[in-house]
């Protein structure tokens, strides 16, 4: 049996002490190989056993009080080999992107974060139209099985409204079937895990095949299980599983 565990999670700047005890606790409890994390700071690490790599996003613009120097929009942190580091020509800032060696063949790992509704000239169907044409390019050029493309998409993808444009969804939706990927935390897949009536907004896609190994989806909400607050994002991650050799 071979398997991996991808995760993400936006922990909200990652700057404060008390918060960041709380998510490494979580972060332990999830125990994933890859994580794909969002407005992160350098300082975050993965807590768990194993030798780990990473892969960022340029330095975030201090364009708000909470942004201190070591902030990230996107860190892929893995503790399998990294053998390809990869620059994004759309977007070096919000995205980042590694090849990855994983039990299950070479996956290209994309990190994102798109827009958001008061996100001022930024349009979520231009840019994730654009970063496409970067993963599309990195797939090319790479060896390279699957893709998974993880992080906060800032929409949620079927069920109730809970975050987003509609059009925005439609765009996102229309953007991953192009490129034969599959959303993984679609309400429909993490709504009955959740025992919630809203759809995430951070999300893993992956490519059609890897997504036949995939397991359920596993869901923590912000707050922890003593009701402290850990972020103001729910995380998300899906273990794969295969039998082949």
């Amino acid at each position: 049996m071979h398997f991996m565990k991808i995760a993400t999670w936006n922990v909200a700047y990652g700057v404060s002490p008390s918060k960041n005890t709380r998510i490494l606790e979580q972060m332990a409890l999830v125990d994933a190989d890859i994580w794909v994390l969002t407005e992160t700071h350098d300082d975050l690490r993965p807590p768990t056993a194993g030798e780990w790599h990473s892969v960022s996003s340029s330095s975030r613009p201090r364009e708000a009080r909470a942004v201190r120097e070591g902030s990230r929009w996107v860190t892929i942190w893995s503790r399998l080999p990294i053998v390809d580091t990869l620059v994004p020509s759309h977007d070096p800032v919000r995205t980042s992107a590694g090849v990855i060696v994983t039990p299950l063949g070479n996956l290209l790992v994309f990190g994102t974060v798109l827009p958001w509704y008061q996100d001022v000239g930024r349009s979520v169907a231009e840019e994730f139209t654009s970063q496409s044409e970067d993963w599309k390019s990195m797939l090319r050029w790479h060896e390279c099985i699957s893709a998974c493309v993880a992080g906060d998409f800032n929409v949620n993808l079927g069920g109730p409204h809970y975050y987003g444009r509609g059009d925005d969804k439609d765009a996102v939706r229309s953007v991953l079937a192009d490129q034969d990927l599959v959303a993984l935390t679609a309400f429909e897949l993490t709504g009955p895990v959740q025992h919630v009536e809203f759809g995430l907004i951070d999300h893993i896609a992956v490519s059609q095949a890897l997504s036949e190994q995939a397991q359920p989806a596993q869901v923590w909400q912000r707050e922890n299980k003593e009701g402290e607050a850990m972020s103001d994002h729910c995380g998300v991650a899906v273990e794969f599983r295969s039998d082949n050799e």
